[in-house]
């Protein structure tokens, strides 16, 4: 953001106060393929309640997308990559494919499947989220706790 001062800067000026930083550690930015979609509506599978198809609108059409993490939530605002993204760490893109005998468009990602944090038991959400059919919002840098 413009007009912000770099987290190192920021950093000195709390270690000049006293509060000892113990480090900078840099977050980058989601894929380009990594858009944010919207939810529009899911529904468990019935020969596998574990799995949900979900429609999601990624601002530009809607995608079908097959997913089995809970705690999905209509209208909700999350992370999709498209085929052809690859996700840190991750080895290959992610594909079209069919799951379940379904039709894929890409995959709802957790915080770990973007390298933001090693915890996959929740989603990226927010409605204060971008709009669909823009690209994930980088999340530049996060400071570690202060001592």
């Amino acid at each position: 953001m413009p007009g912000l001062p770099s987290p190192h800067s920021t950093a000195d000026l709390l270690n000049s106060l006293g509060l000892s930083v113990e480090g900078i550690d840099e977050i980058p930015a989601a894929p380009a393929s990594v858009v944010v979609a919207e939810v529009q509506s899911f529904r468990p599978l019935e020969q596998n309640p574990t799995l949900f198809e979900v429609c999601v609108s990624d601002g530009s059409r809607s995608r079908s997308v097959v997913c089995g993490a809970p705690g999905l939530y209509v209208n909700m605002r999350t992370a999709l990559a498209l085929p052809g993204a690859v996700l840190p760490g991750g080895a290959e893109a992610v594909k079209s494919q069919s799951i379940a005998g379904l039709h894929s468009e890409g995959m709802l990602c957790s915080p770990k499947e973007l390298g933001l944090y090693d915890y996959s038991g929740a989603w990226l959400s927010s409605r204060t989220m971008r709009r669909p059919e823009r690209s994930l919002p980088s999340f530049g840098r996060l400071r570690r706790c202060l001592n």
